[in-house]
This record gives C-alpha cells, sequence and structure tokens, in this order.
C-alpha cells in the first residue's frame, strides 16, 4: 500500500498561492508551481494537473511516454488560453509528474520547471530531477558553485515551463524502487520485461529480475513456491527463509528453473548493515543488552539495528563460522547472496 501526503503553503512573500497539486489513481501524482502573477499562475497549474487527470483517466498504459505526452497537452492548453486572453498573457507553470508501478516496482516521471522530484532511501535524500533554472545552467558548466547558486539574484530565472513556448522539451525517465520505498510483497501481474526462454547462468545474462522478500501474502508454503516456480524472471532474491524454516534445497532447485524451462539465478537477500531480531543469530539477552556493534533500532524498520559489519562479532555471524548466515544459504541451494544496507558506514560516521 502506498502512503500519501500532501501539503501547501502561501510562503511569506506572495499573496495568493499559485500551486495545485493532485493524487489520481493509479498511483499517479502531479505538483505544479504557477508562474504569472496574481490569477494567472493559479489558472495554469491548474491546467497542469487536470491534464494529469485526464491522462490517468484514459485507461492507456502509464509510463515515462504517457507522463510527458500529458505534460505537452498541457503546454498547449495553457497557451491557448493565454492566447484567448490577456489577462492569461504570460501565464505558465512547472510540472512535476510520477507514476509508481506497483506491480513493477518501477517509478516513471516527467519534468519541467524546478518544483523538484526527491527519493528519500534509507535516511537520505536524493534530488532526482534536474532544475531548469538559470543558475543550475551555470553550475553544470562548473561557473557557478552550489552555495552561490543559492544567493544569486537571478535563482528564480527559469530557462523551461509549461505554457511559454510551443516547442517544450519534457525531462522524464524511471527507475526501480527498493527496500524502504517500494512494494517487495508481490510478484507482478504482467509478464517480466525482456522475458525470454535463456538459460542464464551468469548476473550479466540477466535481463529481468524480481525481489520479494515478504512472502506474508502467500498463506502456504506450497502457495509460495508455486507462484514462484511460474515465473519466468531471469533472477529471483527472495529470502532464505519462510515462515520459521530455511527453504530447502528441493524448494531452491525448482526455482532455479523458469516456467518456460530456461535456467535461472536465485540469490538470498542477506543484510550486512542491519541486524534484525526475527532473524537466527539473535541472542536474547541482546534485547536487554546490545553488543557494541550494534547501534540503535532503525524506526523506519522495526526489529532493525544497524550494524558495524567491520566487526568481527558481526562477520563471525554473516559468514566466519560454521553456521554462519552465508553458509546456511548456500546449504540451502541458492547460488549467491544479495547484500544489503552496505552503506550502514555511512550511519555510524554521522552518528558518531
Amino acid at each position: 500500500m502506498i502512503e500519501v501526503s500532501s501539503a501547501s503553503d502561501i510562503g511569506r512573500v506572495r499573496t495568493s498561492n499559485e500551486d495545485s497539486y493532485g493524487v489520481f489513481s493509479p498511483a499517479v501524482y502531479v505538483v505544479a508551481d504557477g508562474l504569472g502573477g496574481h490569477a494567472a499562475g493559479e489558472v495554469a497549474s491548474r491546467m497542469v494537473v487536470a491534464a494529469v487527470h485526464d491522462m490517468a483517466n484514459e485507461g492507456q498504459t502509464i509510463d515515462t511516454a504517457a507522463l510527458k505526452s500529458a505534460v505537452l497537452r498541457a503546454n498547449q492548453q495553457v497557451l491557448d488560453a493565454s492566447a484567448g486572453n490577456s489577462s492569461y498573457e504570460g501565464m505558465g507553470s512547472t510540472a512535476t509528474v510520477l507514476h509508481v508501478d506497483e506491480d513493477t516496482g518501477i517509478a516513471y516521471y516527467a519534468h519541467v520547471g524546478d518544483s523538484r522530484l526527491y527519493l528519500l532511501r534509507r535516511g537520505v535524500f536524493r534530488q532526482v530531477s534536474r532544475d531548469h533554472s538559470y543558475v543550475e545552467e551555470l553550475v553544470a558548466r562548473g561557473e557557478l558553485s552550489e552555495a552561490e547558486a543559492q544567493h544569486h539574484p537571478r535563482k528564480n530565472l527559469l530557462l523551461r515551463a509549461v505554457g511559454i513556448e510551443e516547442r517544450l522539451h519534457v525531462d522524464g525517465d524511471s527507475f526501480p524502487l527498493e527496500a524502504g520505498d517500494r512494494l517487495l510483497d508481490v510478484i507482478p501481474r504482467r509478464p517480466p520485461m525482456n522475458e525470454n526462454a535463456d538459460d542464464v547462468t551468469q548476473l550479466k545474462q540477466v535481463k529481468n529480475f524480481l525481489f520479494l522478500l515478504n512472502p506474508e501474502h502467500f498463506h502456504t508454503r506450497d502457495a509460495y513456491i508455486n507462484a514462484l516456480a511460474a515465473t519466468n524472471y531471469d533472477l529471483l532474491v527472495v529470502d532464505l527463509y519462510y515462515g520459521d524454516r530455511p527453504l530447502t534445497p528441493e524448494e531452491t532447485a525448482r526455482l532455479k528453473v523458469k516456467a518456460n524451462g530456461g535456467k535461472r539465478l536465485l540469490l538470498s537477500y542477506m543484510s550486512v548493515g542491519e541486524a534484525a531480531d526475527y532473524r537466527p543469530y539473535w541472542k536474547e539477552e541482546w534485547n536487554t543488552e546490545r553488543p557494541h556493534w550494534l547501534a540503535e533500532p532503525n524506526p523506519e524498520w522495526p526489529g532493525s539495528y544497524k550494524a558495524r559489519y567491520w566487526s568481527k562479532e558481526w562477520c563471525d555471524i554473516l559468514y566466519g563460522s560454521p553456521d554462519a548466515y552465508l553458509d546456511m544459504i548456500m546449504a540451502a541451494g541458492f547460488d549467491g547472496a544479495f547484500l544489503d544496507v552496505m552503506d550502514a558506514w555511512q550511519y555510524f560516521k554521522e552518528n558518531k
């Protein structure tokens, strides 16, 4: 389930709010910041939101191209409105549109202006979109530092916006969502991209993959294994465990064959930068007195604790002892492990 929050603020300078935003099914989101004066900017931003709403309700496949098309449609509508009403002359808007495909775990976006799209992943913000502004161009050319750009007298000058020119170039792209910012508990209904019956024995041969780390939607172990075995993904990344028992070599052998008969790779998820209190290595005494290599609980992932993965004690648990977690993965028949939370060092660096 996707949780959505929204808010808009008039700020300290303007007397009217020219911002508009929309949340539409299926998982389509838009933010628009109007330009061009008291009434006109608000009109332009609302037209952007309306165009995205119409696109979302057309029943078409929604991807980057569809989002760009909606922005271009809004561009023409704003231009037409400006030409037909002198009070709207010069109005425009930014546009940042996002669609999250819950089946594939892919996020698509389209963008014009300086309303930014950010990704929050494991507590770190990353700017996804690039501002179409005068100062951003100077920064990109190395003529201005980011610190200088914050105080440049022309920092609000846009080079691209909806409704300003007939020929508008809309940026757009897609990116896979990961643990913490995507659903990892469903198998997409649609076939994999680049589906094939090839034998895949090396990572460089992989053309598509499936992450499924939470099998709670499958009510039985057999239903879980059968559902995975019925797919044609080149690579599966799943948990070592279903319930309180690890997968068996017989089960992993089934999962290493695609439904169409081709071989595929099977990796087990293994977090090296966090320890979890529901894993078999967890000791009861850690609930009252954590070892020195464990940090405070991660509020975003209940039961998880940042771990100093360079600590010998933690390394022994993961791979340095006869009953290490990695040995359990290999004994179960997996091809290897998908290592997660490798950036835990940054947490400890920032929280000394």
